[in-house]
């Protein structure tokens, strides 16, 4: 499992909260040029951040490229979210 964020200070705060964790690691990116090969992913979730994306087709072209044949993601905007604590 890989998670990506611009902020360097998220990505620190990811890993924090996964020590211990296996097969898990935090990069900082960016979703319109994502820091993977061609057809390397099973799954993308995205939560809370297509309201920042400044080009949201630019974005979803790369999760199409890098996802393997079934082409699969889930994204949910930020005022779809919950009212709850997203990092306890």
């Amino acid at each position: 499992m890989c998670g990506i964020d611009l902020s360097r200070k998220m990505v620190e705060i990811a890993r924090n909260h996964a020590v211990g964790i296996e097969n898990i690691r935090f990069e900082i990116g960016n979703a319109a040029d994502l820091p993977f090969e061609d057809n390397l992913l099973d799954f993308i979730v995205s939560t809370g951040s297509l309201h920042h994306w400044k080009s949201p087709v630019k974005v979803f072209d790369e999760c199409y490229r890098v996802l393997r044949e079934r082409k699969d993601g889930y994204t949910m905007g930020a005022r779809t979210l919950p009212k709850a604590k997203l990092i306890s």
